[in-house]
């Protein structure tokens, strides 16, 4: 697995961000509490007294004679308006750059929300969460998952027939309204591969209803086309299969973040999806067995699945 940044780095970024937000903190407050005419006028005030103690220092016992008084008084006043102007000056710059340091602040804000947005749309929360803080998302093994695959009947005729402007129009709705799905009923999606969608439940964090909550969201799916086919234009049917076991899921690449899982549990998903019917949900036993009291099911004869032998499915009604 990759390591993208190193704990040191990681750790450096992280305390810089601490020392930029309290050093941009103590602008703001150092500039609020100068940018008042009354402290700015103290402040001169006291510049001026101590330039006029210097010229004093300086000047000796010159200017302590009653011939030297208004001499005096005028070094004063011209220290007082010239303290007063510098002070004027250097508490406006001061406020000035705090409010640009703000301004900066919101946008690397905004930059960093943008950002964070883009990684959420391509990999789990929790995988953005550990290569923020630690720099590096570590594989894990996800022992108890469902694992959602399907993909639409008659894509490759679909494709020839219609511009490919429609067809990744198409697309695009329909899968960003998989991904609502998935989403509101707590299950991950993980990828897309042509046509096809890959989603899970139960990872990154674990649920006990997982496959109870993917079948739900199968469901909806086929609702939802169903409702978007009666509304006419092209007519989009799609096979479902769905299985239950461990995978294990981690980061793939070094320039291009994919997130993806791996295991034989895809694998006979993908199984479940080929052995399907339109617009209808198949799922292995082992996922009928632990949702087998929630949904009613239509069982099929035992059939032969590459690489597992005979195997009973189930037809989600």
């Amino acid at each position: 697995m990759p390591k993208y940044n190193s704990d040191v780095y990681s750790a450096y970024v992280k305390n810089s961000d601490i020392e930029f937000d309290r050093f941009t903190a103590f602008l703001v407050r150092l500039g609020e509490r100068l940018y008042n005419p009354v402290k700015i006028i103290i402040i001169a005030v006291a510049a001026s007294e101590l330039i006029s103690v210097c010229i004093m220092y300086f000047l000796g016992e010159m200017l302590l004679g009653h011939q030297y008084l208004t001499s005096y008084i005028i070094t004063i006043v011209i220290a007082f308006v010239c303290s007063f102007s510098i002070s004027v000056i250097l508490i406006s710059v001061l406020k000035s750059f705090t409010d640009l340091i703000q301004k900066q602040k919101k946008v690397i804000e905004e930059e960093k929300k943008k950002s964070d947005r883009l990684l959420l749309n391509v990999l789990p929360y929790r995988i953005v969460d550990n290569l923020k803080l630690n720099g590096e998302s570590k594989p894990e093994l996800f022992k108890d998952v469902t694992v959602f695959f399907s993909d639409f009947v008659g894509f490759t005729d679909i494709a020839s027939t219609v511009e490919p402007e429609m067809l990744i129009s198409e697309l695009n709705e329909i899968f960003t309204e998989f991904d609502e799905i998935m989403q509101r009923n707590g299950c991950e999606r993980i990828k897309t591969i042509g046509d096809a969608f890959l989603s899970v439940c139960g990872m990154p964090e674990s649920r006990a209803d997982h496959a109870e909550r993917m079948i739900m969201a199968a469901k909806d799916i086929v609702v939802f086309l169903n409702e978007r086919n009666k509304k006419g234009g092209l007519t989009w049917q799609v096979r479902i299969g769905i299985h239950s076991g461990s995978v294990v899921g981690g980061i793939v690449g070094i320039h291009k973040y994919i997130y993806d899982i791996f295991g034989d549990s895809v694998n006979t998903a993908s199984r479940m999806e080929s052995l399907s019917m339109p617009m209808k949900i198949k799922v292995s036993e082992f996922t009928y067995n632990i949702v087998k009291d929630k949904f009613s099911f239509d069982e099929q004869p035992e059939v032969e699945v590459k690489g597992k032998g005979l195997m009973k499915t189930y037809f989600v009604e």
